[in-house]
């Protein structure tokens, strides 16, 4: 696993830190990926969704998953949520975290009930 800080100067000043952890495999989960990310903390959080319902909220397939995604809000200071609308109104079985904890959502559609709840951005 590695993990990489880029910095970009900009007259005299450092404009943009971006960490990113990435891994040797396609799979990044378990004790040391959890310890990795609550090592950290996080302007900005930009999560994938796997399910996103009004009254179960985000929802994972796999608890693994779902155990990452909830370390990375909890180390986040913003929370933003890309989806696609067929992600929409689908509840997955492991619990991830609710509406209000999220800042905004980027997605393909916005039914009542999201604009409701939180800020989103139609793409």
């Amino acid at each position: 696993m590695d993990l990489c800080v880029k910095s970009q100067p900009f007259v005299g000043r450092r404009i943009v830190d971006l960490t990113a952890i990435t891994a040797q495999c396609e799979l990044f989960v378990g004790e040391a990926a959890l310890a990795t990310l609550r090592a950290h903390r996080a302007d900005i959080a930009f999560l994938g969704a796997c399910a996103l319902q009004p009254r179960a909220g985000l929802t994972a397939h796999d608890p693994q998953e779902a155990a990452l995604k909830r370390a990375m809000i909890d180390g986040a200071a913003q929370r933003v949520l890309l989806t696609d609308a067929t992600k929409l109104d689908v509840v997955a079985p492991c619990a991830v975290a609710r509406l209000d904890e999220l800042d905004r959502v980027i997605s393909d559609g916005a039914p009542p009930w999201l604009a409701a709840a939180t800020a989103v951005e139609t793409v």
